[in-house]
């Protein structure tokens, strides 16, 4: 029997960003009681944004999220 384990962290990100010409900043954020920042594009990260941060902390650095 064959195995396969494919890794893909950004897949929501990526998701949400195909077909779009020019997104913005983009996060994708966890259900959670306090959500926190699962994945961004670049621009957002350009912001300041990252990985495990609160979204009110990335909304305080991008209003437009």
């Amino acid at each position: 029997m064959l195995w396969a384990a494919i890794h893909l962290p950004d897949l929501s990100l990526q998701l949400r960003l195909r077909g779009t010409a020019a997104p913005g900043s983009v996060v994708i954020q966890d259900e959670s009681h306090r959500p926190r920042v699962l994945s961004c594009n670049d621009a957002a990260i350009g912001l300041g944004i990252r990985f495990g941060m609160p979204v009110s902390a990335a909304f305080a650095l991008a209003a437009g999220l």
